[in-house]
């Protein structure tokens, strides 16, 4: 299912694909964290890579899949919900869409471990990509700690996206889909701000090894 997903993700042969498209003269736009477009970035550098876009997400960090499952009533990671708008939710849902368990953020261990970074993969704690210079044509994530002067703060509680346009490839792209967004330009040390992750990797917990 759509959404964010606050857990590791699998690239599977995903790369292998795009360098494939390329080669065959395939426009392709790949979004992910910033550590799997940086690698993807290295993997095509041998192709013709106009036609790529590529698009990562402000990450605090990932815990493992196995982790997720061992956490779920259902054991299936596939059907999870995390965010409703701004509600942080662990919501379990079977292939009709019936709600199995629904857990919120405060009630969920999973939830309280990832908030307070002991359960990220070990080399997120030295993320090089955790600051304002990314390594992809555009930037996405939780516009956090936006202005009172916005024309956007009054939809602050359904969600507001920070977008930063990191190349002319990015810029093209918010071009063309102009028409489909309402966007408003601000300033990159506002989204700085707020969001620890465009400016240095999260702390690991003391209690992390324990």
């Amino acid at each position: 299912s759509i959404g964010s997903k606050y857990v590791h993700s699998y690239v599977l042969d995903t790369f292998r694909q795009v360098k494939k498209d390329l080669n065959e003269g395939l426009t392709v736009l790949y979004i992910g964290t910033p550590c799997q477009i940086a690698g993807l970035r290295n993997y095509v550098k041998n192709c013709n890579s106009d036609k790529l876009y590529l698009v990562d997400l402000v990450c605090h960090g990932v815990p493992s899949q196995k982790y997720l499952s061992d956490s779920l009533y259902d054991k299936n990671e596939d059907n999870v919900i995390f965010r409703v708008k701004n509600n942080f939710v662990l919501k379990e849902t079977n292939e009709d869409g019936f709600v199995l368990k629904e857990t919120s953020a405060e009630d969920s261990f999973y939830y309280r471990a990832f908030f307070e970074a002991l359960t990220y993969r070990e080399n997120c704690y030295t993320c090089n990509y955790a600051k304002s210079d990314r390594c992809s044509d555009l930037t996405i994530g939780d516009f956090w700690g936006l202005g009172e002067d916005s024309k956007f703060y009054k939809d602050k509680e359904k969600g507001v996206s920070v977008l930063l346009v990191n190349t002319e490839k990015g810029k093209k792209l918010i071009e063309i889909a102009s028409k489909e967004i309402l966007i408003e330009e601000r300033s990159l040390e506002e989204a700085r701000q707020k969001n620890e992750q465009l400016n240095r990797p999260k702390k690991m917990n003391r209690n992390y090894y324990k």
